[in-house]
């Protein structure tokens, strides 16, 4: 992390399966609103996924105007999803970093030396869960 003139700070994201390294921008000053919402592919392929969502969304009782009323029901299915995906996944964020830092050694061992037909294989199913 390196910290510019300007009072913006610029931080490189650790690289997962791409060979890019995400940079982010960050104003020290500004409040750019709440953090986005993030949904992950795996989900759309659980069963009970769809069923979950319509569900909650249907038991939500907000009063108030449209917009109002939908933003907070965002708000809390995003809460409901964090929960959700817990019981489903488990610790997702642990699992990924576990597979990166796997094939990160295996990247680099590359760098030196031919892999094996056990590593290369180790790699690619490693690429397949994340």
């Amino acid at each position: 992390m390196s910290l510019l003139s300007t009072g913006w700070i610029q931080v490189g994201v650790r690289r997962s399966i791409s060979d890019h390294c995400a940079l982010i921008l960050n104003s020290r000053n500004t409040y750019w609103g709440p953090k986005r919402f993030r949904a992950i592919d795996a989900w759309h392929q659980h069963p009970d996924f769809h069923g979950f969502v319509e569900d909650r969304w249907r038991e939500m009782q907000i009063e108030g105007w449209a917009g109002y009323k939908c933003q907070q029901k965002l708000k809390l299915l995003k809460e409901d999803l964090k929960r959700w995906n817990k019981g489903a996944f488990g610790n997702v964020e642990a699992q990924v970093d576990k597979l990166s830092k796997q094939i990160e050694m295996l990247d680099k061992k590359s760098e030196e030396v031919e892999l094996n037909e056990i590593e290369l294989t180790i790699r690619r199913e490693c690429f397949q869960e994340m």
